[in-house]
């Protein structure tokens, strides 16, 4: 009867007490006031180990030492350390209070160690510095974790359908000037590789890790897919990333993203493809970096320098073989290049194909004409000459009605078309635009197969339909014939732009007239089996997506024994608007007294408070969805929701 009398007793004090937070004698209380004046942050705070994970200080050495320890909660947690000069780790130890517990402050965490069971979290300071990598300026809800630590089939299907969802909702129009799909799918995309391009082989440094600098020319245009948001719906992949930032790496989902826009993008037997091929080769573990990566600043191939540049990236330092290397280049397919990013204008592709991830990048090479454009981003002489800006060079469509079909603004980089052909003198490899005055063309009757390209642009060569009359004449354009005639009409509907005949050499011309590039036979058979490009492109990604990482990564579900997965129906229902654990808490219910009494009376009231979870649909137990976000006090952390969007945040791995 007296433990009875005393939970009643407890209970009716729990009433009793204040709940504002009033602070009584002998409390160490954290005090975030002062933090809320600040408006932009100067840290970050960042997970960098999994739950369980304690710090041991290093005591032996001059200046690093525990910074007490005190009570509050994470929120406030993490905003004292950001505030103290001296503190780069914090280990908080939830209490029985959601969201509350004791907050230890450390200057250093000089070793870890795991103790299974153990809920304690640890939080890592990274200050802001001029180089500004990509997970400095997302947001996530909580704090981001470095390291993916599990992730199931379900998890991986159910984050690349969030980008796929953000895909369906833009506009499908596509002409000269718009294209959102290919715009939005171009841009990640060119994130991805941007990232895992700064890899040496040599060196082990760089890969996918998520790391490269927004402030470098070369990334242009990458801030407003990533966070900034695009067109008048302002989307952005910070939309799917913050669902699942406390879950998944901001590296691993980098390369998800960019999986689930090509997946979405092809169609027929490549989507099928392509999805089922993503889902079994994908291992999670990449970790997140944050700093250190001030070396991938200008390692990206110039497409000035040609194949040069490809063989130094793609085949020396991503360990890649030529044909991997056109395979991988077939992500041109999507998107464009813009002059106010890179200084280069124009899409790989046409209006139709410009936002669907094909083959159409290897088509266009042969049954297209290609001549040079100089100078596309005007740069005068004297501007160039005191180094203020760089004559940009491509390869423009020279083929016959090239204005009058209604095409795009269609272009090709010295590092595409030099794959597939060699400049006018026979040097393999180094067709470049300014330098070589040629147009790269091919016949179809030459033993070059293209029959296969030339059907799936709807029986076209060089914008002439095949079997149709030669434009201005009576003649038949008979493609496939191998008579002097058809081939000289071949060369004035391929070449209608070349004042002078000159040839890039390419073996698809007859005996003599190569060498073409170092993967012509390559971009052929690609241009001709869509399929057979496909299987070699998940080949080729899988290699560029996994160097530097390849010994630490795990397959899909393979995950250690201590984690919970997250259930097929949690992810089933991940639209629905609810979170079981708000990352913001109105500042009256913050916790502020630190004796075990009072975390005691505290628990006490929330589970007296507590709702019975909502009946789904299903029959299974949910929470039930609040009806709105509080509204955050503003603050120096970057973790902040919109007051009118919840976050789901599926449960734990760890």
């Amino acid at each position: 009867m007296s433990i009875l009398s005393a939970i009643l007793s407890i209970v009716l004090l729990s009433y009793l007490l204040p709940a504002d937070g009033t602070k009584l004698r002998g409390m160490a209380v954290l005090n975030a006031t002062h933090l809320r004046e600040r408006q932009e942050p100067d840290a970050k705070m960042v997970m960098p180990f999994p739950s369980g994970t304690r710090c041991v200080p290093d005591f032996a050495s001059p200046g690093l030492q525990s910074l007490g320890v005190t009570t509050g909660s994470m929120e406030q947690c993490r905003d004292l350390c950001i505030a103290q000069e001296a503190c780069n780790f914090v280990e908080f130890q939830p209490s029985l209070v959601i969201s509350e517990g004791t907050c230890r402050s450390l200057s250093s965490c000089s070793a870890q160690t795991r103790v299974l069971g153990d809920d304690v979290l640890v939080f890592k300071k990274i200050p802001r510095r001029e180089f500004n990598s990509p997970q400095w300026m997302m947001t996530c809800p909580q704090p981001p974790v470095m390291t993916t630590r599990c992730m199931s089939k379900e998890l991986y299907i159910e984050a690349t359908r969030s980008v796929k969802r953000i895909i369906r909702k833009l506009d499908t129009a596509c002409n000269s000037t718009h294209c959102e799909r290919a715009d939005f799918g171009g841009c990640l995309l060119r994130m991805a590789g941007h990232d895992f391009m700064d890899f040496d082989v040599a060196t082990g440094k760089g890969g996918a890790d998520a790391c490269t600098d927004m402030g470098d020319p070369d990334n242009a245009g990458l801030p407003e897919c990533l966070f900034k948001g695009e067109f008048e719906s302002k989307v952005s992949l910070q939309d799917a990333y913050k669902l699942f930032c406390d879950k998944i790496s901001l590296a691993d989902f980098v390369v998800l993203a960019a999986e689930a826009v090509m997946a979405e993008l092809a169609l027929g037997e490549t989507q099928d493809a392509l999805r089922i091929g993503f889902r079994r080769n994908f291992r999670f573990g990449r970790t997140t970096a944050f700093e250190g990566c001030e070396f991938a600043v200008g390692v990206l191939p110039n497409p000035a320098d040609s194949c040069s540049a490809v063989e130094k990236v793609f085949v020396k330092a991503l360990n890649l073989t030529w044909d991997e290397s056109a395979a991988l280049m077939g992500v041109h397919t999507i998107g464009r290049a813009q002059v106010q990013f890179s200084g280069y204008e124009g899409w790989w592709s046409s209006p139709q194909n410009s936002a669907t991830f094909n083959n159409n990048y290897f088509s266009s090479m042969y049954t297209k004409g290609w001549c040079e454009e100089l100078n596309v981003n005007g740069c005068s002489d004297e501007n160039e000459a005191a180094g203020k800006c760089e004559k940009k060079n491509q390869w423009q469509r020279c083929d016959i009605l090239r204005e009058e079909s209604g095409h795009m603004h269609e272009m090709m980089l010295n590092t595409d078309l030099c794959l597939a052909y060699s400049d006018q003198r026979g040097g393999n490899g180094q067709l470049k635009a300014g330098e070589d005055n040629c147009c790269a063309w091919v016949h179809t009757n030459e033993g070059f197969n293209l029959s296969s390209a030339i059907a799936g642009d709807d029986n076209n060569f060089c914008n002439v339909k095949c079997g149709g009359k030669f434009p201005g004449s009576d003649e038949t354009y008979s493609c496939f014939e191998a008579s002097g005639s058809q081939s000289f009409r071949e060369f004035k509907a391929c070449c209608a732009f070349e004042t002078e005949r000159k040839d890039c050499r390419s073996s698809g011309l007859g005996a003599g007239k190569g060498p073409g590039g170092p993967a012509a036979e390559a971009v052929r058979l690609f241009a001709q089996d869509e399929l057979l490009w496909a299987k070699l492109f998940l080949t080729a990604w899988k290699k560029v997506t996994e160097n530097g990482f390849r010994d630490s990564l795990m397959e899909l579900g393979n995950c250690p024994s201590d984690v919970e997965l997250v259930s097929a129906e949690e992810i089933e229902s991940i639209d629905a608007p609810f979170n079981l654990f708000p990352t913001t808490r109105p500042e009256s219910e913050d916790f502020q007294n630190s004796s075990l009494i009072m975390l005691a009376l505290g628990a006490m009231r929330r589970i007296l408070a507590l709702k019975l979870p909502a009946r789904s649909h299903s029959g299974s137990s949910r929470p039930a969805a609040p009806s709105k976000q509080s509204e955050r006090t503003a603050g120096p952390v970057v973790w902040e929701q919109e007051k009118d969007q919840e976050v789901l945040r599926p449960r734990p791995c760890a």
